[in-house]
Parts: structure tokens; C-alpha cells; sequence
């Protein structure tokens, strides 16, 4: 069965054609937009499965939760076939309704016999940018289109 080796949230990833490695360029935590509501950009969900079997098959959806608790989108992805022990898959956000600020969660979860299993809960602040107050740090650098 594969289970989930991590989830990261980031601008690009890049995959080189000759050795196959992996570039996560721009990881992000959050964005702060002008004004709400607006759209997310580019943001991609990376995610890395293994499997102990060549021949495993693997169905993963993501959520977005609102800081309210309340389901913004839920994206099932076409089943996928391992056919290596590790398995790539990514996942771009932009266009997103973004209505509020605050704490939202992106969940990645894998369908288990008859049911969606949590396997991931990742934290994606949105704050509204203040442009005459200086960024502190840690603070979102990235801003939503809108």
C-alpha cells in the first residue's frame, strides 16, 4: 500500500530530463494579497509516495480548508500505477478562490479500501499586505493576483 513520504508547497518544481531529479524552487507557507477576495497564483502542492510493490495503484485528493473549517475545493486525482517504488505527484493551486485571510489547511488524503484517509495537513496563511508597514520577518513575500 504507499504511503506518503512528505508534502511540500512551493512556486516551480522542475524535474531534469536526464537524471530525473527534483528541483522545489520557492517554497512558500503563505501569500499576502491587496485585497481579498482574490485568486492564488502559481502554487504547487509537491508530493512523494512509496510503495513496497511495483504493481500498487494510488488515489489521492486534496482539500482546501477555509480558517472557518469549511471546504473550499476538493480535487481528486486520476489514479496512478506505480511502476517503481517511488511515485511524483504534483498538484497547481493558481486560480483558487481566496476569500478571507487567515489559516487555511491543504489536506492530501489517500483513498483506502471504501474510504479518504488523512495522510497530510499543511498550514497556507493568507494575510492582507499592508504596503506602508515594513515585512517582518517570516512574513508572506508572495502576493495572490486578483
Amino acid at each position: 500500500m504507499p504511503e506518503l513520504v512528505w508534502t511540500v508547497t512551493c512556486r516551480t518544481i522542475l524535474t531534469d530530463a536526464e537524471s530525473n531529479s527534483v528541483s522545489y524552487i520557492e517554497a512558500i507557507h503563505g501569500l499576502a494579497a491587496r485585497k481579498l477576495p482574490s485568486r492564488l497564483p502559481k502554487v504547487m502542492v509537491g508530493t512523494v509516495w512509496k510503495s513496497s510493490t511495483d504493481d500498487d495503484a494510488l488515489r489521492i485528493r486534496l482539500r482546501v480548508e477555509a480558517p472557518d473549517g469549511s471546504e473550499l475545493v476538493a480535487m481528486e486525482l486520476p489514479e496512478v500505477k506505480f511502476d517503481h517504488q517511488y511515485q511524483r505527484l504534483n498538484v497547481n493551486m493558481a486560480g483558487m478562490e481566496v476569500p478571507d485571510a487567515g489559516d487555511y489547511s491543504i489536506v492530501v488524503e489517500r483513498f483506502t479500501r471504501r474510504r479518504w484517509r488523512e495522510e497530510a495537513r499543511v498550514p497556507f496563511n493568507i494575510a492582507v499586505a499592508d504596503d506602508q508597514l515594513p515585512r517582518e520577518a517570516g512574513a508572506p513575500q508572495s502576493a495572490p493576483t486578483g
